[in-house]
């Protein structure tokens, strides 16, 4: 059986959270979004998005040369 995650999905899937995670804070910054709720829904917020963008960083997997 093949492995699940090869290293191009890997890639795939960890540019693609960076991506949602760009996405997540232009859109929030651009239009107020965190600023309309109160202190725990952008803390909780704040939380889901470094999680994300740890997640990706953590599937890139090691370029040739590294």
């Amino acid at each position: 059986m093949s492995e699940l995650l090869t290293p191009f999905r890997r890639e795939f899937l960890a540019r693609s959270l960076m991506d949602i995670v760009k996405l997540a804070v232009a859109a929030g910054l651009a239009s107020g979004f965190f600023f309309a709720f109160g202190f725990s829904v952008r803390v909780a917020l704040g939380i889901v998005i470094l999680v994300l963008f740890f997640l990706a960083c953590l599937l890139l997997p090691p370029r040739k040369g590294d």
